[in-house]
């Protein structure tokens, strides 16, 4: 096998043993809660926000694009959807005090059919009646992505230095039976 077939499939290796980690990177929800009044009374209330990636998070710009979103209640080990949501900012100020699951999995195309996103994310929280709760959905995190094909970067230059180092090596040297 030729350095350069090897040096490829090393890299194929490494990328595929990396991508299950790295296809975390694609989609992450942060939600947190607040003190301020909630809906009526009685009543929680949540808003969910989709942004392409962190930086918009920081700026506060929404994404473009239709984004499915589904809110679940969760009680006595049973899931009731509670709301489909297809646009970037919603929110719903009625909510019974419990358990609640956001899903996240699928967008749609300009062309009216539903994709599935790269990978699916769930983030589970509790309504108050006494609390406001915010859920921030990312579809692309630049940061984690970086990272995680800088590491895969090195992993393989250092496979190939030494590969390369391996191949210059002859342990037996002038050893003759």
């Amino acid at each position: 096998m030729s350095r350069k077939t090897l040096r490829s499939l090393t890299a194929r290796v490494v990328l595929l043993t990396l991508a299950p980690w790295c296809a975390g990177c694609a989609t992450e929800i942060y939600s947190r809660s607040s003190t301020v009044p909630a809906g009526p009374m009685g009543r929680g209330r949540l808003e969910v926000r989709v942004f392409d990636d962190a930086t918009h998070r920081k700026q506060n710009l929404v994404s473009l694009r239709e984004v499915v979103t589904e809110l679940y209640r969760l009680e006595a080990g049973e899931e009731t959807l509670v709301r489909e949501a297809r646009t970037a900012r919603w929110s719903a100020d009625d909510l019974a005090p419990g358990r609640y699951r956001l899903h996240v999995g699928r967008w749609i195309g300009e062309d009216g059919a539903t994709h599935a996103l790269p990978h699916d994310q769930d983030e589970t929280f509790a309504i108050s009646a006494t609390k406001s709760t915010v859920a921030d959905v990312v579809l692309k995190d630049g940061k984690k992505a970086t990272m995680w094909i800088a590491i895969a970067g090195t992993v393989i230059a250092v496979l190939a230095y030494g590969y390369n180092q391996m191949s210059h090596w002859d342990p037996l040297g002038d050893f003759e039976l």
